[in-house]
């Protein structure tokens, strides 16, 4: 839906969600988000009320509302290696930082991108019920228990320090070491998995990392109703040379993407177990657990404990190693 078209039907939110954006300090954006939020022009939505719908700021969403100058003197977080900077370029917010979630009044924020999913969660429980936060939870295998008690507890420094920049120099400079990521996404394909999955494994620096839409016409409907672009199409022929390791959310994808190959003359041993990456194919759909725990084991599992942990750091991601509270 457009700005104008969201104005002329006077519309109005239970709940805005803020991501981060590329240009948070454009006008027309903040312009719209004042106009959905109920803020007019000199006011700064200093107090918020239940006349205001809710406002659900992701990782460095919490930028947009800076420029915005909106909801001053709130408690606000943001990614953890964010806020010493937010906190010195909008110095009228109360900055929390080490929590995953903060409520004030009408605003929820969260840290980094993983927390996400507990911002989403309490959303639920402040609009609907604890009863449609646990289903929601249940549907992505998320401990809602868990959730409750890191609301009245702290965690440890998310941010990153020397060493895990150190670590992130070393990788950027053999690139090449894990070669081309390919990701095979396909209509109905759970977004949590896919999401965590790609933004995960992207911040491994890769030398590429590419999306391919499974089937015909280029497009991927997933299991909600999101329409995805992929930057490629595995029915284009050769679209898939270059890529060292496949990522699947599907063992009938899998199967039909050997069956491709076979009738494209590729040969199933030529896309055995490769050395340089440790494995053709990793299976995303084997996951039994909330995808992030699964990556972190995987990740621990291919690059070490060290590294893992930075991959974490940038998603804001409390692995099992850091986060002992």
């Amino acid at each position: 839906m457009i700005v104008a078209e969201w104005r002329e039907k006077k519309l109005v939110a239970d709940l805005v969600v803020i991501p981060a954006v590329k240009v948070p300090d454009d006008k027309n954006l903040t312009a719209f988000l004042r106009d959905v939020v109920g803020v007019g022009d000199g006011e700064m939505g200093a107090e918020g009320s239940s006349s205001h719908p809710h406002v659900l700021s992701v990782c460095e969403g919490a930028r947009v509302i800076g420029e915005a100058s909106l909801f001053q003197s709130h408690k606000i977080t943001t990614f953890a290696s964010a806020v010493s900077e937010l906190a010195r370029k909008y110095p009228k917010y109360n900055w929390v930082r080490n929590t995953r979630v903060v409520v004030d009044r009408n605003v929820i924020s969260t840290a980094g991108v993983s927390a996400a999913v507990e911002g989403a969660l309490t959303a639920i429980l402040i609009l609907a019920n604890e009863a449609a936060a646990r289903k929601a939870a249940s549907a992505i295998r998320f401990d809602l228990a868990d959730l409750l008690m890191r609301a009245t507890t702290g965690r440890i420094d998310m941010s990153l320090n020397f060493t895990d920049k150190l670590q992130i120099f070393r990788k950027l400079a053999t690139p090449s070491k894990d070669g081309t990521l390919g990701f095979l996404l396909h209509n109905g394909i759970d977004e949590l998995t896919m999401a965590a999955g790609i933004d995960a494994f992207n911040r491994t620096f890769p030398k590429q990392l590419r999306t391919f839409a499974v089937g015909k016409g280029g497009l991927v409907w997933t299991k909600f109703g999101l329409v995805l672009a992929p930057t490629y199409d595995l029915a284009v022929a050769g679209s898939w040379k270059g890529v060292d390791e496949w990522h699947v959310f599907s063992g009938e994808v899998k199967d039909y993407f050997l069956c491709v190959l076979r009738q494209r003359g590729g040969s199933d041993a030529r896309f055995a177990r490769n050395p340089k990456v440790g494995r053709l194919f990793l299976d995303h759909h084997m996951c039994a657990e909330y995808p992030f725990h699964w990556i972190y084991k995987e990740m621990e599992s291919r690059f070490g404990v060290a590294f893992a942990t930075v991959v974490m750091k940038l998603l804001d991601f409390p692995d099992p190693h850091l986060d002992r509270a």
